[in-house]
């Protein structure tokens, strides 16, 4: 058996759309909005315990943030992220303790010290099955599986596992099918997908079907779907649905709040999202939580957070390791990020702007401010071009957190050089970029 040396001499990824036939090529037709990278990424085995520990120990600090700012009072801990009462009541229908903050993923970047977490996507874990859509499609394909195969990597299916997380915390979903919802305007664009995450996952032993919230009914304790009746909901959602006005924001509340009272789990509660919020990866690193973490949590917040500080009219946190001065000090080592999930809209780099332009966005931060973060340099990683050359690029890894199990399973990059974050380079075209690939596997050299 081989061993992967860092230059990828098998089959290229990017023609994905070439791959197979029949539902495995309308299963990928699903997901081109996003542009393959032309290998997988690939981590060491001997390099993964740093990585999913970190994760596990970062996200176990995460989630104890209510308790050591709010006393165990969740909406305490929301008030100081400065949530307004409408969506607090929202965020707080169906939450639950031990689902809170217990699915997501972490977008995790390799720098030269290690392994980085960019920010945590907690708003619908469901988009990490994405890579199990692309990994139907390579596995089909003869010449990729003879390859890795040759060199010795494997691939570990988040589907599969969510299904057996799943089936241990929820036992009544064995009675009746699991419900994948999603609002009537985004489910009319990702119908396709969600079926097949429907299937993939009926395929492990859990019966689902996916549905729009619009064709919900829920009467005299028992719920349906177009007249399918279901025993729990995967909601899927994105946290800027939190972010409209409180009219739509209260469009799903009568309909949540029946799910609710009729005993249905909703699988990813709303009050996950505030976890998504970068402000909450943010206070990690202030002084008044910094003396609650244990010393492992002390540990991998320090190695795997970016230096970050909160930025907004309101807030005077001290953190524990650096001061304000920072900010105003090295302003081409730091980008700052809408603290509310913006799907990379709004983010700045200090480097493109003028200190003089740079003072005045921290003067005025946009309502629920800015997270200034440390600019992290991805080490720069080899992928083939179709002339047979290989260029430069910086890759981005998935890790998906599943009640305190972490698993690395996607991927996306960019080409090395150019500024992110990576979204921006689409800039509204329906073309795939040339510079960016938001769709790829991570496989494990072992």
């Amino acid at each position: 058996m081989g061993r992967w040396n860092g230059h990828w001499t098998g089959p290229s990824l990017a023609d994905i759309r070439e791959v197979g036939s029949g539902a495995s090529a309308e299963r990928v037709r699903a997901h081109s909005s996003f542009f393959q990278l032309s290998r997988p990424a690939i981590i060491e085995n001997d390099a993964l315990p740093s990585l999913t520990n970190g994760v596990a120990t970062v996200m176990k600090a995460l989630i104890r943030l209510p308790k050591i700012l709010g006393d165990g009072d969740i909406c305490r801990f929301w008030s100081l992220l400065e949530y307004d009462q409408a969506k607090q009541d929202l965020i707080a229908i169906g939450h639950r303790a031990d689902m809170f903050g217990q699915l997501g993923r972490c977008d995790v970047f390799r720098d030269e010290t290690g392994f980085k977490i960019l920010e945590v996507n907690a708003s619908s874990a469901i988009g990490g099955l994405n890579s199990r859509i692309l990994a139907d499609a390579y596995f089909q394909d003869p010449q990729f599986t003879a390859y890795i195969k040759k060199i010795g990597l494997r691939w570990n299916d988040p589907a599969k596992h969510l299904v057996c997380m799943l089936q241990q915390k929820f036992p009544d979903i064995a009675s009746g099918p699991v419900a994948i919802l999603d609002s009537p305007e985004s489910y009319a664009i990702f119908k396709q997908m969600h079926d097949t995450l429907a299937d993939v996952l009926t395929s492990y032993g859990m019966e689902c079907f996916s549905g729009s919230l619009s064709d919900v009914v829920v009467h005299h304790g028992k719920a349906s779907c177009m007249g399918r009746r279901f025993t729990a909901a995967y909601r899927v959602f994105q946290a800027r649905e939190l972010m409209s006005t409180p009219e739509k924001m209260k469009r799903w509340t009568w309909l949540l709040s029946d799910l609710e009272a009729a005993g249905i789990p909703v699988i990813i509660p709303l009050s996950s999202t505030s976890l998504s919020d970068k402000r909450s990866l943010a206070l990690l690193q202030s002084k008044m939580v910094w003396h609650f973490l244990t010393p492992d949590e002390q540990d991998a917040v320090t190695r795997m957070l970016p230096r970050s500080i909160i930025v907004g009219p309101n807030h005077s946190i001290e953190y524990h390791d650096h001061s304000k001065d920072w900010l105003h000090q090295m302003r081409n080592e730091i980008v700052l990020k809408p603290g509310i999930s913006s799907s990379s809209k709004g983010i700045i780099f200090g480097r493109d702007v003028t200190q003089e332009t740079w003072e005045a966005l921290l003067a005025s931060p946009p309502p629920g401010g800015y997270v200034a973060q440390q600019i992290v340099d991805p080490v720069p990683e080899l992928c083939p071009e179709k002339n047979g050359s290989e260029s430069v690029w910086q890759i981005q890894l998935g890790a998906f957190h599943l009640w305190g199990d972490v698993m690395v399973s996607n991927a996306r990059g960019m080409r090395a050089g150019l500024s992110g974050p990576m979204r921006s380079l689409y800039l509204g075209s329906d073309l795939p970029p040339a510079d960016a690939a938001l769709g790829s596997l991570t496989l494990v050299a072992s």
